[in-house]
């Protein structure tokens, strides 16, 4: 816990965090980490996805599984495959990656028979003659 709450910190540092199972996404709670008896030193104050990372030492870094010890969740959810992108890019460290400041990391939640909607072959699920009229009704009219 931070002695003080948020006096004679050394170190502030926050990220964005974002969950999504099977293309939705789950709003990540409010005060995760915070109790009236403790602040965390990984924490969340609102339901943004902003997570901070604050110490009274310098340099403190702290990694996805301190998060959710902190949060008191699994990382991995049984039934899903899990992709940690940090920044767009694939992040194979998953519970020991690193936060540093400004970083977006998304964790992708996957059942098995999720196909993500620019995966759908519209060609195989509909026929051309849908397709097509599909395609129509969606063109704007010009006036």
């Amino acid at each position: 816990c931070l002695p003080l709450g948020h006096e004679n910190l050394k170190q502030q540092a926050q990220f964005q965090l974002s969950i999504e199972v099977d293309g939705a996404f789950e709003v990540l709670p409010a005060d995760i980490g915070i109790t009236p008896e403790c602040m965390a030193e990984i924490h969340t104050h609102d339901t943004t996805g902003t997570v901070y990372v604050e110490s009274v030492v310098e340099d403190r870094r702290r990694s996805l599984g301190d998060f959710f010890a902190v949060w008191g969740k699994p990382l991995e959810r049984d039934g899903y495959t899990l992709t940690v992108l940090v920044n767009d890019l694939p992040n194979s460290a998953r519970e020991r990656f690193l936060f540093r400041p400004g970083q977006s990391v998304v964790l992708q939640y996957r059942s098995p028979g999720f196909v993500p909607p620019e995966e759908i072959n519209f060609d195989e699920l509909f026929g051309e003659k849908e397709k097509k009229a599909t395609a129509e009704t969606r063109r704007p009219q010009l006036q």
